[in-house]
């Protein structure tokens, strides 16, 4: 099976992409299945928690991936896009810790 096409963009360009594509309006109305995909101590955060959500059409494909980050008290301090698959290619932010799709942060 051939490997997927992979293309890093600048964090502003993945955020535009799924703005375009109304990836998180349709993450916030439940139009996809989301499933935790690592759930580690933040770093920035005491106490906080760093999640890697996966996000699944109702066909099983993956759509996208975000990283949240949970305050102490449960409340999302922070969201942002890291990857987007469209068709065979899967398009992720550059700037993580470790580049490519599925880095963690």
């Amino acid at each position: 099976m051939p490997s997927r096409e992979t293309i890093g963009l600048a964090p502003g360009e993945l955020k535009a992409l799924f703005n375009a594509l109304s990836i998180w309006d349709k993450l916030e109305r439940g139009v996809f299945t989301t499933i935790v995909k690592a759930n580690d101590p933040a770093k920035a955060v005491d106490g906080g928690w760093s999640r890697m959500l996966a996000h699944y059409n109702a066909a099983g494909a993956h759509i996208c991936t975000t990283h949240r980050i949970i305050g102490p008290g449960g409340d999302v301090l922070h969201e942002d896009e890291a990857d987007l698959y469209v068709g065979d290619v899967t398009i992720y932010k550059l700037g993580r810790a470790s580049q490519g799709p599925g880095a963690p942060f």
